[in-house]
């Protein structure tokens, strides 16, 4: 990829798939993928106010500061290091059905991500040390108490990721009225994070499983059934995501 912004970017992707028996199908890839920042996340800000619990003023929690999220001009383009291996099973003893394993890991160099107010002031700690970059968009006032927060979209220093994903499909055609052709099928998606944590320029991994500001659920799934007869179709969905925090440096106690 070339872009007019910062130069050439290389990427590449292998993959190898062997078919073990006529159900079993095994599948790897490897591949290098880059990642040119979007519009919004170069250009596009919004402001408001939020509330933070302040390190450095030992004590001072809900502290109401304002905040400015999104653009930034200077992101660079992501690079990511993706392997992925599964299976794919399809028994001849069940037509219809189809159901795979995919492990995966991402590991993300300056990926393009933001981080909450909460973090950033964390990031730059109690006795306001850390990376420079992050400390800078603090703002205080004399008394030292935050006024505004920065919370702009960042060339995180590593964006990484792990996990399993699973699938189920079902499709078949059933007969419940003679005149009409009818079908029925079943499609569960679902997936579990290992290991999700992102590390801001110069500070400490920040671990991101469980991060509703976010959306990073540990687990979540996904399951349609579908029942169509002539030109009628009936659709039932169903959601689960498992429990997240408001604040994942909460504590209980």
């Amino acid at each position: 990829s070339d872009y007019s912004s910062s130069g050439a970017q290389d990427s590449w992707k292998v993959g190898v798939e062997w078919q073990a028996y006529r159900d079993l199908r095994l599948r790897a890839t490897r591949s290098r993928d880059v990642r040119e920042a979007s519009f919004q996340e170069r250009f596009d800000a919004q402001t408001g106010g939020t509330l933070i619990d302040d390190p450095v003023t030992t004590g001072l929690m809900n502290v109401n500061v304002t905040f400015r999220r999104g653009g930034n001009p200077s992101l660079r383009p992501e690079e990511a290091d993706t392997t992925v291996f599964g299976i794919v099973y399809e028994p001849s003893y069940a037509d219809g059905l189809r159901m795979s394993l995919d492990w995966y890991e991402i590991d993300i160099s300056g990926a393009v991500d933001s981080i909450t107010e909460q973090q950033i002031v964390d990031e730059c700690g109690a006795a306001q040390d850390g990376p420079p970059e992050i400390c800078a968009l603090i703002i205080r006032d004399a008394n030292n108490i935050p006024v505004r927060v920065g919370a702009p979209f960042l060339n995180l220093s590593t964006s990484y990721a792990k996990g399993i994903d699973f699938e189920v499909a079902y499709n078949t055609d059933v007969d419940l009225f003679d005149s009409q052709p009818e079908n029925l099928s079943l499609r569960v998606l679902a997936g579990k994070l290992v290991d999700r944590y992102d590390q801001p320029p110069g500070g400490q991994p920040i671990d991101q499983i469980g991060n509703s500001a976010i959306n990073r659920p540990e687990i979540s799934a996904n399951a349609t059934l579908r029942y169509s007869v002539g030109p009628w179709s009936a659709i039932w969905q169903q959601r689960y995501i498992s429990h997240q925090l408001i604040n994942i440096n909460w504590v209980e106690g």
